[in-house]
């Protein structure tokens, strides 16, 4: 069974942070993530202020945690591939950049095992609109 952990890009310091707690009871949907400060360790914010991103359970080559909103690039059959990770129809694909829609590849095991994490859509959206380079 996977992990089931998420991270939060907060849009108003535009940082990621570690969600330690969501409630999903309330109507109010607290979110306490953390903050790495001295003189904050966590508190509790608006959901609505942050970008909430699922840990999809995989590893990429470098051992590096895939998620939700994470680009990676695979090497499918000597084709170097890049995708946004999103969670579509029964699991993790990842859709083709310049249409954000079309399924690019499925994400699993096998196409994460060759393949890395090399940015996310919030801090680096500029991979989404450039071609993988074959060396």
């Amino acid at each position: 069974m996977r992990e089931i952990k998420f991270r939060a890009w907060d849009k108003a310091d535009k940082v990621m942070r570690v969600a330690e707690e969501i409630d999903f009871v309330n109507k109010t949907g607290g979110l306490i993530v953390r903050y790495e400060r001295e003189d904050l360790d966590m508190i509790e914010i608006n959901p609505s202020d942050h970008v909430l991103m699922q840990f999809t359970g995989l590893l990429d080559c470098n051992g590096v945690e895939v998620f939700e909103g994470d680009i990676v690039e695979v090497d499918d059959r000597g084709q170097m591939k890049r995708g946004l990770v999103e969670y579509f129809d029964v699991g993790f694909s990842c859709l083709t950049p310049s249409t954000g829609a079309e399924v690019a590849f499925r994400l699993d095991l096998f196409s994460i095992a060759v393949g890395e994490v090399v940015g996310n859509v919030h801090e680096h959206p500029e991979l989404l609109a450039t071609e993988v380079k074959d060396d």
